[in-house]
């Protein structure tokens, strides 16, 4: 049996029934997504729960925290890798089929080994977080980083999808020694049609990337596989992504330019360096210093409120910015009009 609650507040529920014997209790699979019970009461890898099972390519096992998909090949692989009594699950099945536990688990007489799962190593902090109990409904995605084709990838990293900015769901490269390359197993979170984005995190560097890829949100979807995932595009850094660094020095026109009160210019540097960004009037008058500091590789942004350097309001009229770092010299022309 599978039971699925909402509810505001933490709390348990006490169950009261009739004791299944895994031993003699059958299972029956229809065609399509089915929810189940795991009645043996010992934790148990899941290839050996399943045992008892024929699966077809790409049958798929999920909780709400993790799945496993079926290949011919490799048996079932994924981010699910015990089954835990008590537990519900969704299983699809491609064809009918009959499950029953392996025996010996299930009779209070029977002395079982308690099996735990292996323990992960920590991993590092990625700068965002998904809630795993806030929707009814998930989706999995099996995905590759195109840049990483040749197997090479940190489990460090992360790949995320979006709707919006809320994330949805997070997963991170895990090495499938059977095909020499690392795949991504993901879980996405939601109750409606949605459109999904996705970013790439970095750990080396703490850089993200956003994806050219998009893909739709649709309850229960199974997208991707271990021998065909989904590829997951990393689009370069550009201007105003976080670790983007420029080639060349460079002085970005602002905007908005007619302005009042406020205008932002976007300004880049290639290496570390003094960086010194001025306002003049047209007669050569300093108004004000925006910037005049040590500065590490990147490209920034700097907003002027038309103060002047004793914090008066300036007139309006015609001003120049003047960006310098060592031999690199800009000038840009703004309006300011009141």
């Amino acid at each position: 049996m599978w039971y699925q609650a909402d509810m505001l507040i933490e709390t348990s529920f006490p169950f009261v029934g009739f004791v299944i014997d895994p031993d003699h209790t059958s299972i029956e699979m229809n065609v399509g997504w089915n929810r189940i019970g795991f009645t043996p009461q010992v934790n148990m890898e899941l290839s050996e729960a399943l045992e008892g099972l024929t699966p077809s390519v790409d049958d798929q096992i999920k909780s709400q925290f993790g799945f496993a998909q079926f290949d011919e090949n490799y048996g079932w692989y994924g981010s699910l890798d015990y089954l835990e009594p008590g537990a519900g699950y969704m299983l699809y099945s491609a064809e009918t089929d009959t499950l029953v536990y392996p025996t010996g688990y299930g009779r209070e007489s029977d002395p079982v080994e308690i099996i735990l799962p292996e323990v992960q190593p920590l991993l590092a902090e990625i700068p965002w977080g998904v809630d795993k109990v806030k929707y009814l409904n998930n989706m999995t995605i099996t995905a590759l980083i195109e840049s990483d084709t040749l197997g090479v990838n940190n489990p460090d990293d992360a790949i995320a999808a979006f709707v919006g900015d809320e994330c949805r769901g997070i997963g991170r490269p895990v090495y499938v020694p059977e095909i020499e390359a690392y795949r991504v197993f993901m879980q996405v979170y939601g109750d409606v049609t949605e459109p999904l984005t996705f970013r790439i995190w970095q750990s080396d560097g703490e850089l993200f990337y956003e994806s050219g890829s998009a893909l739709e949100f649709n309850a229960n979807d199974i997208v991707g596989s271990l021998s065909s995932p989904m590829i997951i595009l990393r689009t370069p850094l550009g201007v105003g992504d976080r670790g983007f660094i420029p080639d060349v020095f460079s002085l970005g026109q602002n905007y908005p330019n007619l302005f009042n009160p406020r205008t932002t210019m976007g300004f880049g540097i290639p290496e570390d360096g003094h960086v010194r960004i001025r306002i003049y009037n047209l007669l050569g008058q300093e108004v004000r210093t925006l910037v005049d500091s040590d500065l590490s590789a990147g490209y920034r942004f700097v907003i002027w409120n038309s103060l002047n350097e004793s914090g008066q309001p300036i007139s309006s009229g015609i001003y120049l910015v003047v960006m310098e770092s060592g031999s690199f010299r800009d000038v840009r022309k703004m309006l300011m009009l009141k």
